[in-house]
């Protein structure tokens, strides 16, 4: 009883002390029992892989099963390459695949590198969505990308954001994730996966006619505005800073923030019963300080119809002027979502608070969404143009540089731009639920897989230094 009382009176007299290192303590034992978790999961996960290996070992007329991996070395902060060695290189291994890793050293290189890729069974891109993006633009770009599209494509999770890996896997934990993608090559689970493709159509000869691939969505606006300013919030941390990069951005950071899209947008289905026409979901008040700083939201006109071809209705939407632009991509279509403005200061913030705390899910399924003025359409392919200054005196915002964002890739809008969708495209690694037969996908076993033919081979790659 002495002691007990010792014990009570040394908290009594060091509760500072106390609470500290409870806290410390809690956390540490919440680290530890994460870890052994993990540690029992990808062990699961080794045994699985090994007899795959086994089998391919005791196998004398099998080939091996022939993987290059383009690494993004400096991925989630410059953890991309511990994480593939850590989570994914092993499980490969075990399962007896012959692995070429190639890291990239600049941005663009995966693009450049699956221009010329040859010799694979499949292609692992171990980064975030931006490798991937680059890396599906560079295979589609190819002069043979009909053929060479065939090859599957896996995404091994490493990097800061991976959209698209959780939309096929459905994992929140990053070991997990990171298993499940890698076992998804293992277990020859595989899907088509529609892409969206972004053609250039300005005047400028250097830029008509290039195209970029995405695989998750194209964004214009505030909110992707305010996003890419998060990392001047770090001082608050990687979870606070995310939160706090709204407040600011509405604050202090609008001469950084796009606030109003200034956009001529037209767009386009099959014929005409395809085409959902455009909904206001909700109407919102014109309160605030926000409509004074961007003057009166103006009415917006009905769409206009006009036939270009006999397969395709094209509708001209007319000038667009409000916060936001998302255009997603869908099973059957583009879901383009249209945000208006002006915006106060409260539904700004709550709503990039919700999109940070939804980040993995589409922006059709955010449930913050009915509470924002907002129009949703459904389509195959939309022309955006933006209004840009004919000369030094015009409008502030109309000489600001006007950024667009594919799969979170910042790139310039110099002129028009017209996205389609293109329905199964690729062939990506998925989940078991999701994956669809061999002959779907032109491919059997691992002894009848075909091969890129290029005279280019990985090896002369890798020699090269890239």
């Amino acid at each position: 009883m002495e002691k007990a009382r010792k014990f009570v009176s040394v908290i009594r007299n060091n509760w500072k002390k106390s609470v500290f290192f409870t806290i410390v303590g809690g956390y540490g034992a919440k680290r530890y029992n994460k870890k052994l978790q993990d540690d029992s999961y990808m062990a699961e996960l080794s045994r699985e892989a090994l007899t795959y290996g086994s089998g391919i070992i005791h196998g004398t007329n099998t080939p091996l099963y022939r993987v290059t991996v383009i690494l993004n070395p400096v991925a989630s902060g410059g953890n991309g390459r511990k994480y593939y060695e850590k989570y994914c290189a092993p499980l490969l291994n075990l399962a007896g695949m012959k692995v070429s890793v190639i890291r990239t050293e600049r941005d663009g290189q995966a693009k450049d590198i699956m221009e010329i890729m040859a010799d694979a069974d499949a292609v692992l891109v171990a980064g975030g969505d931006g490798t991937l993006m680059e890396a599906v633009t560079g295979l589609l770009r190819r002069p043979d990308h009909l053929e060479a599209a065939k090859i599957p494509i896996g995404v091994l999770p490493v990097g800061r954001t991976n959209s698209l890996a959780h939309r096929l896997f459905g994992q929140d934990d990053d070991v997990k994730l990171m298993g499940e993608a890698t076992m998804s090559v293992v277990r020859q689970l595989k899907k088509r996966q529609n892409v969206i493709e972004a053609e250039n159509k300005s005047d400028n000869e250097n830029h008509r006619g290039k195209k970029v691939y995405a695989v998750n969505n194209v964004e214009m606006g505030a909110w992707t505005d305010a996003r890419k300013r998060s990392n001047k919030y770090w001082l608050f941390g990687f979870g606070l800073k995310n939160y706090i990069t709204y407040i600011g951005s509405y604050i202090t950071g609008q001469s950084e923030v796009g606030w109003n899209c200034e956009l001529n947008v037209s767009y386009a289905a099959r014929n005409k019963s395809e085409i959902s026409e455009i909904n206001v979901i909700q109407e919102t008040q014109n309160n605030g300080w926000l409509p004074w700083i961007f003057g009166k939201r103006k009415e917006k006109s009905n769409p206009s119809y006009s036939e270009q071809s006999s397969n395709v209705s094209w509708i001209n939407m007319g000038f667009f002027d409000g916060t936001q632009i998302v255009i997603e991509n869908q099973d059957r279509s583009l879901g383009a979502l249209f945000y208006e403005c002006p915006l106060e200061f409260s539904s700004f913030v709550t709503h990039g608070w919700s999109l940070w705390r939804q980040r993995f899910s589409s922006h059709l399924a955010n449930s913050d969404l009915q509470s924002l003025q907002h129009s949703v359409i459904s389509i195959d392919q939309i022309l955006i143009e933006p209004k840009l200054a004919q000369n030094e005196d015009a409008n502030e915002d109309l000489n600001k540089k006007k950024l667009i964002y594919m799969d979170g890739d910042e790139i310039e809008l110099l002129g028009p731009l017209l996205l389609r969708h293109l329905k199964d495209k690729i062939i990506v690694f998925c989940e078991k639920s999701e994956a669809i037969s061999e002959s779907s996908t032109s491919q059997s076993t691992p002894a009848s897989y075909s091969r890129w033919t290029s005279n280019v081979k990985s090896n002369f790659m890798i020699n090269k230094g890239i």
